[in-house]
């Protein structure tokens, strides 16, 4: 256990009951404007006040990422995909219609601090810097830079925000840097003949996700290759469970004889399903779509616990041991993330096995990640909902998936509404 926490293991147990009870009867009857309201106010007077209050370091620069239960540093390093994350979801906010001056102000102070301290080229970043700015640690050689990805999406967000070219130059060099990151990372080891060099379902998946970004937000017109990206990414898919696998062979197909090939990572395919979904709305692509909703309705089956709720982590396609030590947790951002494509989905469809599935994990999110007694949401829960721990944030955990999602759901239920 990392801090204190408030209850006692076996009371915590007992509050699990009685607020998963609670949470039963008041969220499974709530209509749908209900969720907007409910997600708006998480969103405007709970998740983006505490990053406001206690993540901008006021002395150096930049953001504070670790912060415990009550918004406390307790490590001042600073991750670069924290850094980006947050500078995007401020800008994002700014763009929207809750805007608000001071979110541009805190965007673009953490721009200047990120372009002054962590670019070594033009779409080129380091990935951690300690709290003055000096580097810390690259992107592994050969890894694919997701750094770049991360930065493209804040730099487009102030594009759309202020209008300057310069931004947008920049996005698009990050995105060229990502692409080739991916290229490099997917190519064969002649030193090891026998190992598999694998295709990465977060290559595509991501690739998809900064030119949705680019693409609202004025930077270039990504259409066919956005089309592209969700292509690639169907070969991922099991044919026969639907199951969106995290790797598959170079020549095609899963690998089913090692752990690796058959590694399935819930919220991360739920994610790109998101980003998909996304597109799909706009594209209307009736394969795509039909594609989509039927692998986001098989990892739901799949992965949602049927007994605790919430979302199982890390998963063997074929039921086998998972050798992860984390495999049993459930994670913010897999739940945040699968929730956000299940309403995406029912939008997309009117299938009510799709809202139900949201609910269930809505359920599981404001009953046991949710801080009963603190803004913002605990990082990790135990497999029966219990918590654990008392940070709100890490070298991992940011400003970025939570509010995300839940702007996300709200515009959703807001079309919902419209077309009403």
């Amino acid at each position: 256990m990392t801090g204190k926490f408030s209850l006692p293991r076996i009371g915590c147990r007992i509050a699990c009951v009685v607020l998963s009870v609670f949470s039963f009867s008041a969220i499974a009857a709530e209509p749908l404007g209900g969720v907007r309201i409910r997600y708006e106010k998480e969103l405007l007077e709970s998740v983006t006040p505490f990053w406001e209050q206690y993540s901008i370091d006021r002395e150096f620069g930049g953001f504070f990422s670790c912060l415990d239960r009550e918004g406390r540093v307790y490590d001042t390093s600073k991750q670069m995909w924290m850094q980006a994350r947050e500078v995007y979801m401020f800008a994002a906010l700014y763009n929207s219609e809750y805007r608000q001056k001071r979110w541009l102000g805190i965007a673009k102070m953490g721009w200047n601090w990120i372009f002054a301290h962590g670019r070594k080229a033009p779409g080129d970043y380091h990935l951690m810097l300690n709290r003055r700015g000096e580097a810390v640690e690259d992107t592994p050689s050969g890894s694919a830079d997701f750094t770049a990805c991360f930065v493209a999406m804040a730099a487009a967000e102030l594009y759309k925000a202020i209008g300057d070219a310069a931004y947008r130059d920049e996005a698009k060099a990050c995105l060229d840097v990502y692409r080739e990151s991916c290229v490099r990372a997917e190519r064969s080891v002649e030193k090891f003949p026998g190992r598999i060099v694998y295709r990465q379902l977060a290559h595509p998946m991501f690739r998809l996700n900064v030119m949705l970004v680019l693409h609202d937000c004025g930077v270039g017109d990504y259409g066919t290759e956005m089309d592209a990206a969700i292509d690639e990414m169907r070969l991922f898919s099991d044919s026969v469970t639907g199951l969106v696998y995290e790797r598959r062979l170079p020549d095609g197909g899963i690998d089913m004889d090692s752990q690796d090939g058959r590694f399935v990572n819930p919220g991360h395919s739920l994610e790109g399903m998101s980003f998909a979904l996304h597109r799909i709305r706009k594209s209307g692509r009736k394969d795509h779509l039909e594609w989509a909703l039927r692998s986001v309705r098989a990892l739901g089956e799949f992965a949602i616990d049927p007994r605790d709720g919430g979302l199982t982590y890390y998963r063997d396609g074929q039921g086998k041991p998972v050798a992860k030590f984390e495999a049993p947790l459930k994670v913010w951002w897999g739940n945040c993330e699968a929730a956000s494509a299940f309403i995406q989905a029912y939008e997309l469809s009117g299938d009510k096995w799709f809202l139900d599935a949201f609910k269930s994990l809505d359920r599981f999110n404001f009953t046991h990640l949710k801080d009963p007694r603190h803004p913002e949401w605990f990082a990790y829960a135990a497999v029966d909902g219990c918590q654990f721990h008392s940070y709100k944030g890490s070298k991992w955990k940011t400003f970025f998936h939570l509010p995300r999602h839940l702007f996300t759901c709200i515009e959703v239920v807001k079309r919902m509404e419209n077309r009403k």
